[in-house]
């Protein structure tokens, strides 16, 4: 019979799994534009911008306000770096639940002998999960 060595930590999956991202791209443009550019583009009254020209901050919700600013951009007027924001991200090979409880068992098991936080509330959430008849183990 074969033994197992239970302290040593899980092994790695052989196969690289991707991760899809999403994100946007912000660069950073200051330019005057007429006051009534903006408000047409804005489907906003001239009188209306000019008592508070801060309506307009904020997601910009139109496509003739995006192409006014898109007009307007350019290499000269770019005041900062381009800012990258990351809006989701996920394996593109997900873990099933099965999958992820094993893991979790196994980091479990390589800690025996020692009582950790993490490793005695990791191991209530799986005898839960047990108990609950989530998980088969």
């Amino acid at each position: 019979m074969a033994s197992t060595d239970s302290s040593a930590p899980p092994a790695e999956p052989a196969t690289a799994a991707e991760v899809l991202l999403t994100w946007s791209v912000t660069e950073t443009y200051t330019r005057p534009i007429a006051l009534a550019e903006v408000a047409i583009a804005a489907g906003r009254s001239v009188q209306e911008l000019r008592v508070d020209p801060a309506s307009v901050l904020g997601g910009v919700a139109g496509q003739r306000l995006a192409e006014l600013l898109a007009e307007r951009q350019d290499e000269a007027v770019n005041v900062e770096e381009p800012e990258v924001e990351v809006t989701d991200a996920y394996l593109s090979d997900q873990p099933t639940l099965d999958d992820l409880i094993r893991t979790a068992w196994q980091h479990v098991g390589a800690e025996a002998g020692q009582r950790t936080g993490a490793g005695q509330a990791l191991a209530a959430l799986l005898a839960g999960l047990r108990r609950e008849g989530i998980t088969h183990r």
